[in-house]
């Protein structure tokens, strides 16, 4: 689990990155380890990212079903 200012400096670094200024790059551990530790961490998240999936997914649904039409197939 990393440490808090770790997180800040990855933070401070993707913002950068969002600004468009390079030096982003300087503040992500973009190393062999650090990259296998974003993966870990993607595998970590992701039971709670397919729940969330799932419930998007299953609201979507219930937002597009066709209205019943009337007779005795909608019995």
């Amino acid at each position: 689990m990393p440490q808090i200012e770790e997180i800040g400096s990855y933070l401070k670094g993707v913002w950068l990155l969002i600004l468009g200024d390079r030096s982003g790059f300087d503040w992500l551990d973009i190393t062999a380890i650090g990259v296998w530790r974003s993966f870990a961490a993607f595998l970590w998240c992701l039971p709670a990212m397919a729940v969330g999936w799932a419930a998007w997914r299953l609201f979507i649904w219930s937002r597009c079903r066709p209205a019943p039409r009337p007779g005795l197939a909608s019995f």
